[in-house]
């Protein structure tokens, strides 16, 4: 079981505070329905589409908190997936 996240070979980030980082992102998103909540109530909710803005409000997060998201990716169903990765990771 992971409980810390290592920056770098000094700094560590309790797992929990990454953990509520992430659900900062998805929470306007919960229990709501996709087509109703903004930017998809004017750009079709497509895997590839949440994929992306997912990625950019994780990656915003994480900086923001001295980390960094190198690979995203997000499936829905076993055989179909959308993966974003920073180049050169």
């Amino acid at each position: 079981m992971i409980s810390e996240i290592q920056l770098d070979q000094e700094q560590l980030i309790p797992f929990n505070d990454i953990e509520a980082l992430i659900n900062s992102v998805f929470e306007p998103y919960t229990n709501q329905y996709l087509n109703e909540v903004p930017p998809f109530d004017q750009t079709n909710p497509t895997l590839e589409n949440i994929t992306k803005l997912v990625f950019k409000k994780l990656s915003a997060v994480m900086a923001a908190n001295q980390s960094r998201l190198v690979r995203l990716e997000v499936g829905e169903s076993p055989t179909r997936f959308y993966c974003i990765s920073l180049k050169g990771d």
